[in-house]
């Protein structure tokens, strides 16, 4: 089943800060089902240009384009590895959450593993207890 899959960056122009500066946020839309999520980027109003979904500034852009293949790989793997995509899926895989978190306790563990591992080909018995 072939899903449709968009991306757009705009801005809130009600939102505007003291400066004149305006977040820059992101909406994913799957299916008919969106998202936003900002990017974390800023620009004023002025230096938009919505058609484009870009900036004038150099720089911001080429950020705008790197969180763009961020999306774009996430959608990919999530759709290689699950074999469906939703943009929950998406929104919290960019955000961090839902992803195991990686404590002391199992790394220590999985250490002791690899240790063991490799007694009598490069680590002696002892380094093992």
């Amino acid at each position: 089943m072939r899903s449709t899959f968009k991306i757009l960056f705009y801005i809130n122009r009600q939102k505007t800060k003291a400066d004149g500066n305006t977040a820059i946020l992101c909406r994913i839309t799957i299916d008919g089902k969106s998202t936003a999520i900002t990017t974390g980027e800023e620009c004023k109003v002025s230096e938009w240009n919505s058609k484009q979904g870009l900036t004038t500034n150099r720089k911001t852009n080429q950020r705008i384009n790197e969180f763009r293949e961020l999306i774009e790989k996430t959608y990919r793997d999530i759709l290689t590895r699950d074999g469906v995509v939703s943009v929950e899926l998406i929104k919290n895989s960019l955000q961090g959450i839902a992803t195991n978190p990686t404590t002391l306790l199992a790394m220590s563990k999985a250490e002791l593993q690899a240790v063991k591992e490799s007694v009598g080909k490069s680590r002696a018995e002892g380094t093992y207890l």
